[in-house]
This record gives structure tokens, sequence and C-alpha cells, in this order.
């Protein structure tokens, strides 16, 4: 019995790495430390808003990159956290944790979970289920998912306590009068994008 594969490489070799040259490192290299750059400061902000400590965020983001290096097939694709998952762990431990309980626990086995589910859709071939979700379902909960985040970040943003509730509720909570003109229009400043104009034409308006 051989234990070579068609192309006369071992199969233990992960999917990723048969057929690898030598001259391809280089590149490798420079393109792991750019994901590194972007990956760590996306890591520590998808965990806050996933609502565990920052350093959660560390720990798990090098787990996705190594089980994909040993079992995805792709040498361009890169894995790591997402700004939606993240939200819907949130939404989804806050609501089973209530008032007592572990929510880094309870987000740890979230996420074993869903791997878990992953796992057995794709070994069933359930990709296609994808296919059913109309373009634009996707775009609205894109869109949503933004807003979603923008307003949540609000509070941090301006250094006021925000509102309770739902989105509508946090959004004028953010905005109501209680806010203080000073952080309002420190805000207002930053995130306008009258800004650079003003920079030409004086003081903004």
């Amino acid at each position: 019995m051989s234990d070579t594969g068609a192309g006369g490489e071992s199969p233990w070799i992960p999917p990723g790495l048969r057929g690898y040259r030598r001259r391809w490192l280089r590149g490798d290299v420079i393109a792991g430390l750019t994901v590194w750059a972007v990956l760590v400061p996306e890591s520590i902000a998808y965990a806050t808003i996933a609502g565990v400590p920052p350093i959660i965020g560390l720990y798990a983001a090098p787990a996705a990159l190594i089980l994909y290096a040993l079992l995805g097939s792709s040498r361009q694709l890169v894995v790591g956290p997402m700004s939606s998952t993240a939200l819907l762990s949130a939404a989804v431990v806050a609501s089973v944790v209530g008032g007592g309980g572990d929510p880094v626990a309870t987000t740890a086995a979230l996420a074993l979970v869903a791997g878990v589910i992953a796992l057995v859709a794709g070994l069933l071939r359930l990709g296609f289920v994808a296919s059913f979700i109309s373009e634009p379902v996707l775009k609205g909960f894109v869109i949503g998912l933004a807003l979603t985040i923008i307003v949540g970040q609000l509070p941090k943003l301006t250094g006021t306590d925000g509102g309770d509730g739902e989105f509508l509720g946090r959004l004028w909570g953010c905005s109501s009068p209680g806010w203080g003109r000073p952080t309002r229009s420190r805000c207002l400043w930053g995130c306008s994008p009258w800004r650079r104009c003003s920079s030409s034409r004086g003081s903004f308006p």
C-alpha cells in the first residue's frame, strides 16, 4: 500500500502546502506580517464587541489560522474574526448569561458548538444552502450590522453613557440634550466629511 498521494507527495502534508515552492517563501512572510499587523488590532476590537476581554481575541485568532492552514485548500484565503460574528455572539451570550454567569466560558462554548456545526455542514456539503439567501437580505444585514456597531461604539467615542434598549433607544441616548454640547461638537467635527473641506475654507460653521 502506497503512502504517497496522486502527485507523489505524502497524504499527511496539508492541502495548502502541497506543491509548495521555496521561492514563494519571501512573499508569504511579507503577507504573514501584513495579516498579523491587521489581525492584532482587529481581534482586540472584535473581542470588545463580543463582550469579552480583549486578550480573548488574541487567544482565539491563531486557532482559526492554524486550523485553516492544516485543513484548508486555498493559499490566498485569509481567516480571521468578523464583526458580524462578534455581534451575534454578544447577543446570544447576553440572552443566556443574563445577570449571573461567566460570559467568557459561555462565549467559548458557543464558539465550539458553532465550529462543530460548521464542520458537520462542510462534511455534508451543505454550502449550497447559502445560495437561497437573497442578495437584498444580505445587504440589509450588513448595513444594519454596521449601523448597530456604530451606535454601540458612539458612547466610547464621545465619552458618554449612551442610551438603553435597542438601536433607536441607544441612538436617542447619544443625541439627547444630556450628551453635552462640547462633546457633541467634537464628535461631529471628527466624524463630519466637512472637516477636510474646512481646512482650506476656515473654521467649521
